[in-house]
């Protein structure tokens, strides 16, 4: 499933390159990571493709494009057991 998540980019950060404030503002991808996600296009600026030297200006909107991934199968074939320590320890 595609999901998109978006930030406005806050004045204070006018003039900084786009992998820089990535790599500061979104810690949970190496600096590599984000380099490769936005030369396919996952990162995008104002709704555009953008090189990782982009230089970035208050106010911009910025796209992250990603995939969520698929949630692994639930087992079915189980059962569960529960033994009431207190009804055994009166019994």
């Amino acid at each position: 499933m595609k999901r998109r998540d978006s930030i406005r980019i806050p004045s204070e950060n006018t003039g900084v390159q786009l992998l820089d404030f990535l790599c500061r503002r979104f810690t949970y991808h190496e600096r590599n990571a984000w380099e490769d996600l936005i030369h396919c296009g996952q990162v995008l600026v104002n709704g555009d493709t953008a090189s990782s030297h982009h230089i970035l200006k208050g106010g911009d909107r910025l796209e992250y494009v990603h995939f969520n991934p698929c949630e692994p199968p639930v087992r079915r074939d189980y059962s569960i057991f529960f033994v009431n320590r207190l009804d055994r320890e009166t019994s």
